[in-house]
């Protein structure tokens, strides 16, 4: 009899110059914006429980990605970068704390009366390196 105990759990990997590694967001471990992140391998909307599946490995060195910032009411902003998105975030988490009103995700943050600290992030795409030397930024887009 052939019981779940016998058959082996397939995990999805891709292989990265450091081997092969789980597909999904997670941390560096050496960086100030590694306690925001939201780490998994999917990103489940949190008002329309859409799962979105990631395709890559990603960490907060990444760059040329698509990136989701999740406020802890429940809202999520969708936005791209070709910085390392380490950078970017904290971008977002310093504009929050210097009170930018100018901006969206600053501005909804202080609003509410969320703090800088409550922001958190994930990598949802990544625009790999491209053959024939194309123009990653247009791919972002």
């Amino acid at each position: 009899m052939v019981t779940s105990a016998h058959v082996k759990k397939r995990t999805r990997e891709v292989d990265t110059f450091l081997g092969k590694r789980a597909i999904g967001m997670s941390l560096c471990y050496n960086c100030n914006q590694c306690p925001y992140l939201h780490k998994g391998k999917d990103f489940i909307h949190p008002e329309t429980g859409y799962v979105a599946h990631l395709r890559g490995f990603y960490t907060c060195v990444s760059k040329y990605v698509v990136y989701v910032l999740i406020c802890p009411c429940g809202l999520i902003y969708i936005d791209e970068t070709t910085q390392m998105i380490k950078s970017r975030i904290s971008q977002h988490r310093s504009a929050i704390n210097l009170g930018n009103m100018s901006q969206p995700v600053p501005k909804h943050f202080l609003e509410k009366g969320h703090s800088a600290d409550q922001l958190k992030f994930m990598v949802l795409e990544m625009i790999p390196p491209l053959r024939n030397e194309g123009d990653r930024e247009l791919r972002l887009k």
